[in-house]
């Protein structure tokens, strides 16, 4: 899925705006609250953060330091076994 739009439109669907995410949750059934977004921009993780799942910023040159940031997509993946972990004690 993907945001046609110009930043400069203001659209709902254009991240960090949530739209894209809900119809996504939508169309396949996804329960965002239970579900995760690893990316590497800070838009992807905003919206994650704005709309239910929990998100995992790969830290890049490019992007600054935000809570639960990881160094690679294996420590994202790490750390996504680990909250399901803790939440399935829950």
């Amino acid at each position: 899925m993907v945001c046609p739009h110009d930043e400069s439109d203001r659209c709902p669907c254009r991240k960090p705006r949530t739209a894209l995410l809900f119809e996504a949750a939508t169309k396949w059934h996804l329960d965002l609250d239970h579900s995760f977004i690893i990316s590497n921009k800070w838009e992807d993780a905003e919206a994650g953060r704005m709309s239910g799942p929990t998100a995992i910023l790969i830290r890049s040159p490019w992007v600054g330091q935000l809570k639960g940031d990881v160094d690679d997509l294996r420590t994202a993946v790490d750390e996504i076994k680990r909250i399901t972990f803790e939440r399935q004690k829950k």
